[in-house]
């Protein structure tokens, strides 16, 4: 149980939980009041949340650690920003403005230490530097309507996007953004992740309506 105190509240009511790749002693939570909470395994009690990070000003939708760095975090929020934290330092290091009403998901490449993807309410898709959060890197319409999910392919510098218009989308940004497969779904797509060491799998699950959980070859 990771309640720091015998009081619940609204800081631990989440949304979102992201496992450090490179410490699996540290987690971190997506609170729907805004906070990040990032919590120590190996401390006891109060200690155990080592961090409670209160920079967005609405409901966090996503964390995401950074799969080689320890000590770089990067959220999304409904407040239309992304921030990104060093575990190391008590607030925001740098904060993204997406200039969309939400931030639905937010994820590191594998491929580049620099780049995370972002996806909107307004159906598009950010690439953005952690270096430079005066102007995203990239930016182009994915869907006709709000994107839920997205997940880097661990081998090729694939991005899968998943949408309320019933489409699951994979886009390759080895350059300019090309769509290279898409598979329609009977519902709205909450979540989807591509399959280790199976290039062409990928799993979903709906929003609502649908209640199975599918795995499709995007070749087909």
């Amino acid at each position: 149980n990771l309640r720091a105190s015998k009081h619940l509240n609204l800081s631990f009511s989440c949304n979102d939980v992201s496992w450090s790749s490179t410490d699996d002693s540290y987690l971190a939570t997506a609170a729907t009041n805004g906070h990040v909470c990032v919590w120590n395994l190996t401390k006891m009690g109060k200690a155990m949340q080592e961090q409670d990070y209160q920079d967005h000003k609405r409901t966090v939708n996503k964390v995401n650690f950074h799969a080689s760095e320890p000590f770089k975090l990067i959220s999304g929020s409904q407040d239309g920003t992304m921030r990104y934290f060093d575990l190391r330092v008590k607030s925001a290091v740098s904060v993204f403005y997406s200039n969309t009403e939400s931030v639905r998901d937010v994820q590191f490449s594998p491929h580049n230490p620099y780049t995370f993807s972002a996806v909107s309410d307004n159906g598009s898709v950010q690439l953005w530097d952690i270096r430079k959060p005066e102007k995203c890197q990239l930016q182009y319409t994915a869907h006709s309507g709000p994107v839920f999910a997205c997940d880097w392919h661990p081998e090729c510098t694939w991005l899968a996007t998943a949408s309320r218009d019933k489409t699951i989308k994979v886009w390759d940004l080895t350059s300019k953004p090309t769509l290279e497969y898409t598979i329609h779904t009977i519902a709205s797509i909450g979540h989807v992740k591509w399959r280790p060491q199976r290039k062409y799998h990928i799993a979903s699950c709906a929003l609502v309506i649908d209640c199975s959980i599918n795995i499709w070859d995007v070749r087909r």
